[in-house]
């Protein structure tokens, strides 16, 4: 049988119209492996690998003779063709800016495709996914499969896939950029061909009875993704939905209508308040404020505004707090955006600051008094606290330069004590600095 795949070769139009949309997918494949380093590109760019492979072994299939090889390639087919919808799928969720599958998640949307490529790889032990076989139009070299039971299975998922994804797409178009929408239109395009030509397969609304004429809706799409990276940006610039930009958001967010109730909250200030977060839309933001947070907002409506507020509890939190108006395209105001920003690290370092300068002022004064004391020091003697010899010398100078300059007399006057020695032999040392202290404070009051 696999001899088979190179020999009886018998060429049909369909054969040409099926490598032209391989051919296309995969261009379109290599220019997106190429800028894998943009978000959601891996799937984008092997989902064009899965239509390549898919069309590729579709006019494979039209083109050999034989029905065994032909069954081989449909098999080989159905490599391409359950890949395609779930990669363009998870690329849909990626370029909308949604969240990652988690591991279940990814694991449940690919259980059917991994099953629907066994079933027909196993085929011919249960028929689950062909029935049975029998000759179409000659002419075209046409094989008609018969389905099974399995055969609608992968059908309805790929479409119900499709649909959640134009879903998607359409949300993403009206809260993204301006800038972006021709792009979103595009992929929207892009996406809608393939499930129109796959129906006609799958009713068999095709004029050529068995004839797969699911490729001609990917050899459009192929035309218009190409299109599209080259002339609007597709995997340069990915658009980011406003929504999600909210969501990720650190800082607390709630959207209050014209009534100052609560109509939209983020998670960030979802985690601000204690009442469980369904509970909150619908609130009015007053009563809501001052109940959870303890806040007196009763001038919220007034005019925008910007407070810093501290939160009561068992750990004291700090917000700053942003109020601004939400207009309408008449400019009218319909509502008001609360912004609320957690600066409890930022003020716990300007009090770490602050008590830093409080120490580092108290230290300087500190050592302005200790100099202080050491220059009275300097010039004072210790025990009698007058002006010693080194302040005379220091003050002698001045002292007749200023009497030269203004013409007035200088006087010095000095005074020996008579028979000190005896005070301190005959009543200690003790009572001779008691005389010295006694003498100084007579000296000093006149």
């Amino acid at each position: 049988m696999i001899l088979g795949i190179f020999m009886a070769w018998h060429f049909v139009p369909y054969t040409l119209f099926s490598l032209c949309t391989a051919i296309i997918a995969l261009l379109v494949a290599v220019i997106a492996f190429s800028r894998l380093e943009l978000l959601g590109v891996w799937a984008f760019a092997g989902a064009m690998l899965g239509v390549a492979i898919w069309s590729f072994a579709t006019a494979a299939e039209s083109a050999v003779v034989g029905q065994a090889t032909k069954i081989l390639w449909s098999q080989i087919d159905y490599l391409g063709y359950c890949t395609v919808v779930p990669l363009i799928f998870l690329f849909g969720l990626e370029y909308t800016g949604h969240k990652r599958l988690d591991r279940r998640q990814m694991a449940l949307l690919w259980l059917i495709p991994v099953i629907t490529i066994l079933l027909a790889w196993t085929n011919a032990w249960h028929g689950l996914v062909w029935s049975g076989f029998s000759p179409g139009d000659s002419s075209l070299n046409i094989l008609i499969y018969h389905r099974g039971l399995w055969w609608w299975v992968p059908v309805a998922y790929y479409y119900l896939l499709t649909v959640m994804l134009m879903v998607i797409l359409v949300r993403s178009y009206f809260h993204t950029a301006v800038h972006y929408r021709q792009q979103i239109r595009a992929v929207i395009l892009g996406c809608i061909f393939p499930p129109v030509s796959g129906l006609i397969y799958a009713f068999n609304l095709s004029p050529w009875p068995g004839m797969d004429v699911s490729g001609a809706g990917f050899i459009l799409s192929g035309f218009i993704f190409t299109w599209s990276i080259f002339r609007l940006g597709l995997l340069d610039q990915m658009p980011v939905a406003r929504e999600t930009l909210i969501e990720q958001l650190g800082d607390g967010v709630i959207v209050l209508d014209n009534q100052n109730r609560v109509v939209d909250i983020n998670p960030a200030a979802k985690k601000l308040f204690q009442s469980p977060p369904d509970s909150l839309i619908g609130q009015p933001a007053l009563a809501l404020l001052a109940q959870q947070l303890g806040l007196d907002l009763s001038n919220l409506g007034e005019a925008e505004s910007s407070l810093e507020l501290k939160l009561p509890g068992e750990e004291i939190r700090y917000l700053e707090m942003y109020i601004s108006f939400l207009h309408n395209h008449s400019a009218k105001i319909s509502g008001r955006l609360i912004l609320l920003r957690d600066i409890t690290a930022r003020k716990k370092v300007e009090f770490e600051l602050q008590h830093a300068y409080q120490t580092l002022q108290s230290q300087l004064n500190e050592i302005q008094n200790l100099q202080s004391r050491l220059q009275e020091q300097a010039i004072r003697d210790s025990l009698t606290s007058l002006f010693n010899r080194r302040y005379l010398m220091e003050t002698l100078d001045r002292e007749l330069a200023r009497a030269t300059r203004d013409r007035i007399p200088v006087s010095l006057v000095m005074i020996d004590i008579e028979h000190f020695k005896q005070v301190n032999d005959h009543y200690g040392h003790k009572a001779g600095d008691l005389v010295l202290q006694a003498l100084s404070i007579l000296f000093s009051s006149k």
